[in-house]
Formats: C-alpha cells, structure tokens, sequence
C-alpha cells in the first residue's frame, strides 16, 4: 500500500547519517564580535530615534560619533544599509525645536 511505502521511506531517511558542516572556531568568533558591533550600533540608533528624551538622543549621537572613527563600525553600517536610517534621526534632532544642546 501506499501508506507502508511512505512509512519506510521515511524510516531509511531516519536511518541515514547527518551532514554537518564544519566551522572553524576563529569564523565563530569573527561573526561573535560583528553580531556584538552591530548590537551596538543597533542599540544605539534606537537612542536617536525623535521618542527619546534629548538626553539620550544626545548621548546617542555622541556615542554614534565615537562609533563612527572605527573603520569596522563604518563598514558594518553600510553593509547593513543604516547610513540613511542614523542620518534621518540626527537631521530630526537637528530639526527639532529644542536641538541638540551639548552641556
């Protein structure tokens, strides 16, 4: 019957040895450290969006400055297309009424 063909079917592909792919530990923690800079550029362009208070806008675009000197940083907003979305949030603080007062 057709219903017993399909049972040991999948029986022999139950059977069948798994392939797994070998990574090397340097490419983990290569992808460990990016994941952790982008994280950070990510935790910090949640801090310029207009909902913040101006405090944490400020700081936000203080620490995106920092951030911005390190050519991996850079790199890791272009190839994840964030340049415009970190350049809408520091023209609306710019636009904003109150602006971006440093102390």
């Amino acid at each position: 019957s057709p219903v017993k063909a399909a049972q040991r079917a999948g029986s022999r592909v139950k059977d069948a040895p798994v392939q797994m792919q070998k990574v090397s530990t340097a490419f983990i923690g290569e992808h460990g450290q990016e994941r952790a800079k982008l994280d950070d550029i990510e935790f910090t362009v949640d801090g310029l969006h207009p909902g913040q208070p101006l405090d944490v806008r400020t700081t936000a675009t203080l620490e995106l400055a920092k951030m911005s000197r390190d050519h991996e940083m850079r790199q890791l907003l272009r190839a994840h297309s964030m340049v415009h979305q970190v350049m809408e949030c520091l023209q609306s603080i710019v636009a904003s009424d109150t602006g971006l007062v440093f102390p």
